[in-house]
This record gives C-alpha cells, structure tokens and sequence, in this order.
C-alpha cells in the first residue's frame, strides 16, 4: 500500500534500484502536488478578476451612459461623441472577455485587452475635454 513509499521501508534496503525508483516517484507526487496547489491558486485568482469584470464593467458603462446624456443636454457633441466611443470599446472588450472566459477562445481574449486599451486611452481624452466637473469626475472614476 501507500505505506511502502515510505523512505524507511525496511524491505527495499537491499534494492538501489527500486529505491532510485520510488525517490523519482516521491519527487514526482511532490511536483504534483504543488502544481495543484498553483492550479488553485491560479483559479482562485482567475475567478476574482473575472468577477472584478462582472462587477465593475456594468457599472463603468453606467457612469459613461451618465456622461453620455449629460454631454446631450448640454449640447457638447464632441464629447458626447469621445464617451460614446469609450463606451462602445468598453462593451466590445467585455462582450469578448466574457466569449474568452466562456469558450477558452485566445483570440477573443487578445481583442478584449485590444478593446480595453482603446477604451481607456479614448476615455483618457474624454476626460481631459470634458468642461464640467460632474463628467470629469465620472470619466475619471471610470478610468479606474
């Protein structure tokens, strides 16, 4: 049984070999189980980001929905036009972070991060247009 891997077996004294042979099988059960362990860890922290997405993505289209009809009623069309951008980026990369999560598609993933970076970046200068406070604020908080 389990008990004949023990490094003290008195039965496996006499055998170099089958000694060499169950050392490489203890390292082995080793690595395995710390690779579990990172299988894990590394879930646990996938888990947590996708969660982050699911969590703060719906929000951020919210306060950039925000800006949106608040540009309108001002009539600020140019940064009506940049939140608008922003927020069409931001939908495209969780629209395809959520394909990538679901269905392991690695290309849907490149072109998530590719949608985030232009989220941001358009969000960046929509940020620096904006002329009232509110949609500063909130353009900023959706930078985060």
């Amino acid at each position: 049984g389990v008990k004949a891997f023990e490094a003290d077996d008195p039965r496996f004294a006499g055998n170099k070999d089958l000694q060499s042979g169950l050392a490489a099988i203890r390292q082995e059960i080793t690595a395995y189980g710390k690779a579990f362990e990172q299988i894990v860890s590394l879930q646990a922290r996938r888990d947590m980001l996708i969660s982050k997405v699911t969590e703060f993505g719906p929000w951020t289209s919210i306060a950039l929905n925000d800006v949106v009809r608040s540009a309108w009623r001002q009539n600020d069309v140019a940064l009506l036009q940049m939140t608008a951008a922003t927020l069409e980026a931001l939908n495209r990369s969780l629209y395809f972070s959520e394909r990538f999560v679901h269905s392991n598609d690695f290309a849907a993933y490149d072109t998530a991060q590719a949608a985030l970076a232009e989220a941001v970046a358009l969000n960046d200068a929509a940020a620096k247009a904006a002329k009232n406070e509110l949609q500063k604020k909130r353009l900023m908080g959706a930078g985060q």
